[in-house]
Formats: C-alpha cells, sequence, structure tokens
C-alpha cells in the first residue's frame, strides 16, 4: 500500500518536477522507534521535536531517545536550512540518479531505495482517487 498510495506516485511527481527544471530533493525516513518502524506522520514529530509525545520512546532507553533526540536535530536542521536557504544540505535529486536523502540510524544519501519497486511499478498509472459520497434517497 505505501508503494501504491505514496512512494510511487511521489518518486513520479520527483521525475517529472525535475524533467520540468525544478529544483528537487527527494527524502525517505527509514527509521521508527517501534515494532511497526517508521509510521505515517513521524517525520513531522521528528521535526517539530514531539516524537516522544506518549513517552514511547523514554520507555524504550536512553541509547534510543538519544537517537530519536539526534534524527530529530538533523531533520529539523536540514528542514530549517531549505526554507532559509532553499537547500537542505543535500544532493538535489536527478531523474537518472535519484539521489535520495535516507534517514536510518545514521543519514546517506544513496540511489534511490525503493528503485525494484519503482520499475516493477513502472507501467501502472496512477490517477487521482476519490471517495464518492452516496447521495441521500438515492
Amino acid at each position: 500500500m505505501s508503494d501504491w498510495l505514496y512512494r510511487m506516485p511521489a518518486v513520479r511527481l520527483a521525475d517529472a518536477a525535475e524533467s520540468g527544471g525544478a529544483r528537487v530533493w527527494l527524502y525517505e525516513l527509514c527509521r521508527g522507534f517501534g515494532p511497526q518502524g517508521a509510521s505515517h506522520g513521524l517525520d513531522t514529530l521528528l521535526v517539530l521535536g514531539t516524537v516522544d509525545v506518549d513517552g514511547e520512546i523514554t520507555a524504550a532507553g536512553p541509547a534510543v531517545v538519544g537517537e530519536a533526540e539526534a534524527l530529530s536535530a538533523s531533520m529539523r536542521a536540514e528542514l530549517v536550512a531549505f526554507a532559509t536557504t532553499g537547500d537542505p544540505g543535500w544532493g538535489r535529486y536527478r531523474a537518472g540518479e535519484r539521489s535520495t536523502r535516507v534517514y536510518i540510524p545514521e543519514r546517506d544519501l544513496v540511489p534511490y531505495p525503493e528503485e525494484r519497486s519503482r520499475v516493477l511499478w513502472s507501467d501502472q498509472r496512477f490517477v487521482a482517487w476519490s471517495a464518492k459520497v452516496p447521495t441521500p434517497g438515492r
């Protein structure tokens, strides 16, 4: 579902924007602090420094707290750099290379990590998705 709903449309948008002349940066958060890994919206909590709102990270111990704080500080600094200068501090995304900032316990700039999925989905067309709301009385 993550490929269909987010990853593949996002990488296609990055490809299209870059081919149209836009400056593009792409990242993927591959680190979570619970059994499910990186959950939806975790990047926002990390950037805002509120990832431990429920105390789960604190309960996991000081090593995990330190890791979460370091990742949070890194993501926040890169977002602030992007907002103030237009550059987050890592290499731009180029369709041929697909350089992607990957947030795992350490930060890294790598070729797009979901390349295998991108190729598998290459023939799939992603159209706008909307739920039809039933009309009362029909």
